[in-house]
């Protein structure tokens, strides 16, 4: 396949031909904002290195593994509570010293995440007990990182609705729902007990009118 030459834009400043920025020469940019989601990231590494951690690994390839890949690997390995999963075309694999802690998914990531959203519906007619609680994904302390933590039900990303209808229409049990309230800790105990409280009402609340 080949991209007519006058579709590659431009540089604005000498006119030539503008190129991805690749760990390939030395022209790699490591400007201002580049160093500081570095060190964003790298102190959130240090924050969470010894906790239940996953290493997501989504379409990294062998290009430069010393980025992503080997890291992940490296941080597993050094921590026994780490899980290191990996979704990758022909390429997902992981080194025998950490291969009790892998999960290694070979597949087309767009396609397997589709499958993995199918997943209620084959499950749903052996449901004895719907648990749920909700979830949300935000930037950690605004910088590089992810953090996925819980969320009061029905504000969050759990698609709820779905999951109980699922449940409902195929189920031929009588089956329980477990509402759990998955919070952090506040700064004090009396604002966390006034915080889960108030979760626990709004989620009862919430599957009351589902319901």
């Amino acid at each position: 396949m080949r991209i007519p030459s006058d579709l590659i834009p431009k540089c604005p400043d000498d006119g030539s031909n503008v190129t991805t920025n690749l760990r390939a020469d030395d022209s790699f940019v490591e400007d201002e904002g580049w160093h500081e989601a570095s060190a964003n990231y790298a102190q959130f590494l240090r924050k969470n290195e010894g906790g239940h951690v996953l290493y997501l690994e989504l379409g990294v390839g062998s290009n430069t593994p010393v980025i992503i890949k080997f890291p992940f690997w490296t941080m597993t390995y050094d921590n026994p509570d780490a899980v290191y999963a990996c979704l990758n075309y022909n390429e997902a694999y992981a080194p025998k010293q950490i291969a009790g802690q892998s999960i290694c998914i070979n597949g087309d990531t767009g396609e397997v995440l589709k499958e993995l959203a199918e997943i209620l519906k084959y499950m749903a007619p052996y449901c004895v007990c719907l648990h749920m609680k909700d979830y949300v994904i935000k930037r950690y302390n605004g910088g590089s990182g992810l953090k996925i933590t819980g969320a009061s039900m029905g504000t969050g990303r759990l698609d709820i609705c779905r999951c109980y209808e699922e449940c409902r229409i195929k189920s031929n049990r009588d089956f329980n729902i477990i509402l759990e309230s998955w919070m952090e800790p506040c700064d004090t105990l009396e604002e966390t007990l006034r915080i889960e409280d108030e979760w626990a009402g709004a989620g009862v609340s919430y599957l009351k009118a589902l319901l």
